[in-house]
């Protein structure tokens, strides 16, 4: 018959066997394996966006700050340039190392070094900048993968798509709101369970004047409520950035010189004049068919003229103007294609004047030739542009 071995015999072997675990444990660091994460990274690539490498090339030590948990890994680092056309720049693999922790410094530093070869290598490919399309960008490349993130290192500045600052906007005054619940806040899809964390908002270089703790509360404002309203949440850290810019060869943007609202002085009893109106019907609102003024999709059009003649009713403006923008179009005529500009602003005007505007319209057709344009991109040229300052 064979002998059982004691109790006492059996304990001591479990023991011996918890102890060499956890012996293994701490040889290799002792900790859990972090989670696997997703991060879309912004950053501004134009002239007046605030660099993120140093002079030597390396990243900037908040860049590194602000993506250290990420780039301990393991995961995905996109890096989406913000231009006049938005785009993924490369995705990076992050390497992760279950070893010592001098292993895992190491995969640390060849992640680092992955994303600097990236920003290097970023190429911009258009004219102004666009956050909005940028956020969207972000959004579809993390929603619906694990532990998903987005980190922006970007000026806020818009110049093209959907918010044209130079225009007045977003100027001291303006209901940010407001203007992030219209509907073209939805642009930027579901941030439902996404984290931003923003930084350099209204950090600017040459030629981009600065702007003023007022701007950059506004600027705030905006972005935490189109993201809030999109399901996400937002972080801004305020610290000034002190990337080198970039070159000099990058796409300009149209500067944007902010405005206060002026005081009337014909009164005793000054009050505030409104804010700057800039509405900006995009193709992916209010659509035409190719080369006239009838509307392709007649229904989202009118739900779109519908809401905007709503806010123009409830405002004070004394005057609206309607510019008509076109894609360039190497068979037609510059006069063509202002010819095309003013009939569409025509439409809109008579059909926001059918709502019960009672505003007094001008209308005007500037072909291609419009702020934000962007050479190449034909849909986002295609525009009408309401505001209530002349565009020129």
């Amino acid at each position: 018959m064979k002998a059982r071995m004691p109790n006492s015999y059996r304990i001591a072997g479990l023991v011996a066997i918890v102890a060499a675990i956890s012996a293994f444990l701490l040889l290799r660091g002792g900790d859990e394996d972090p989670p696997e994460r997703t991060v879309a990274l912004i950053v501004g690539l134009h002239t007046g966006a605030t660099g993120l490498l140093d002079g030597k090339g390396n990243a900037i030590p908040e860049l590194t700050a602000a993506l250290d948990q990420f780039l301990r890994g393991p995961g995905t680092l996109t890096v989406i340039a913000n231009d006049g056309r938005p785009h993924a720049v490369r995705t990076i693999e992050l390497g992760y190392d279950d070893g010592s922790d001098l292993r895992r410094q190491d995969k640390v530093n060849a992640n680092k070094r992955r994303l600097e070869e990236a920003l290097r290598d970023a190429e911009p490919v258009a004219e102004q900048a666009d956050p909005t399309a940028a956020l969207k960008l972000a959004g579809d490349t993390v929603r619906g993968k694990k532990n998903p993130a987005v980190v922006a290192f970007d000026s806020g500045l818009s110049t093209t798509g959907t918010l044209l600052m130079q225009l007045g906007a977003i100027d001291i005054g303006t209901d940010v709101a407001d203007l992030a619940r219209q509907s073209k806040a939805t642009l930027i899809g579901s941030f439902q369970g996404i984290v931003v964390d923003w930084h350099g908002l209204c950090s600017v270089a040459d030629p981009q004047p600065a702007c003023n703790a007022g701007v950059q509360q506004q600027l705030q404002k905006y972005y935490r409520h189109l993201i809030e309203d999109a399901g996400g949440k937002v972080e801004f850290d305020d610290a000034p950035l002190a990337g080198v810019p970039p070159a000099a060869t990058m796409p300009v943007v149209d500067v944007v010189h902010w405005r206060v609202p002026k005081l009337p002085t014909a009164t005793p009893t000054p009050t505030p004049s409104p804010p700057a109106l800039v509405e900006v019907l995009t193709e992916d609102l209010v659509r035409f068919k190719p080369n006239s003024d009838a509307y392709a999709d007649e229904d989202r059009a009118e739900l779109e003229i519908a809401a905007l003649a709503g806010r123009l009713r409830a405002s004070a403006y004394p005057k609206i103007y309607v510019a008509g923008c076109t894609a360039k179009d190497p068979e037609s005529t510059e006069q063509q294609m202002i010819d095309r500009g003013q009939s569409r602003a025509d439409t809109i005007a008579r059909d926001l004047q059918a709502h019960d505007v009672t505003t007094r319209f001008t209308t005007k057709g500037l072909g291609w030739q419009c702020p934000g344009y962007r050479p190449g991109d034909d849909d986002a040229n295609r525009r009408v542009i309401v505001s209530s300052e002349p565009v020129r």
